[in-house]
């Protein structure tokens, strides 16, 4: 895994995130339309949490008992609350429940995927520079 490759991966999935957004704002329900983008979007984070977990755990122990260290135990606490969340949302929207509370499945949405954005974001600009500095992962292309 590269640092290109988790680019490249966050790139679809801030991409299927903000589609998914797009649908869940219409104030008309677009319940089979929301639920096909939320499984393409709930694969993509699983499959970068999956890869992201021992990353992150190799970024903590290099950077123990460095200036980085708090920064690194941080990352692992925010990925796990995130991926209790995360886990949470994807299980308890499902077809009939985003089909009977559209709104709320809305206002959820908002929350969860901007949480999901934010830690994005967090990941290029602090994680993986601190991975690339530790040499946890290569630059890549």
């Amino acid at each position: 895994m590269t640092h290109a490759d988790l680019l490249a991966g966050h790139d679809v999935m801030d991409r299927l995130a903000r589609c998914l957004l797009d649908v869940t704002r219409d104030r008309v329900s677009q319940a089979d339309t929301a639920c096909i983008m939320l499984r393409r979007l709930a694969i993509q984070v699983r499959d970068h949490l999956a890869r992201e977990d021992p990353m992150i755990r190799a970024i903590a122990a290099a950077a123990g008992g460095t200036r980085h260290g708090p920064i690194a135990d941080l990352s692992i606490e925010d990925f796990v609350a995130f991926s209790d969340l995360w886990s949470l949302y994807v299980y308890r929207w499902d077809r009939p429940h985003v089909a009977r509370d559209w709104t709320l499945f809305g206002d959820e949405t908002d929350v969860v995927v901007g949480q999901l954005l934010g830690r994005i974001l967090r990941e290029a600009t602090i994680l993986y520079p601190l991975a690339l500095h530790h040499g946890v992962i290569a630059a890549g292309r």
